[in-house]
């Protein structure tokens, strides 16, 4: 079997992992806009980026694993490596803060 096929197994379990990974996430409604009182548009697009960059790395969390508090800090320091701006940051934030554990 030559190399290239080798890689087509791989690129399947990747996929499917992603795959996992994105329809596990809640995806935002209206009720959870009035609630958290960002617009659905900007909790989509937060959803959105937090899948494209973040998942591009490794596994995504859920945003009720962790508290406001400690997405901030995991999103501080993982800004830097995943080269994203201040902006991308605070959208992908809204997204996970509207349904943190608090």
């Amino acid at each position: 079997m030559s190399s290239k096929y080798k890689i087509i197994p791989i690129f399947l379990l990747i996929v499917l992992s992603i795959y996992k990974c994105t329809s596990a996430l809640y995806k935002p409604n209206f009720s959870d806009a009035q609630k958290s009182g960002i617009s659905i548009d900007t909790l989509m697009a937060g959803r959105k980026r937090y899948i494209g960059s973040c998942g591009a790395c490794h596994s995504l969390y859920l945003p009720k694993q962790y508290t406001k508090a400690e997405w901030r800090k995991n999103m501080d320091s993982m800004q830097v490596r995943s080269n994203i701006t201040v902006e991308q940051k605070e959208i992908i934030l809204k997204y996970l803060e509207s349904k943190s554990k608090d």
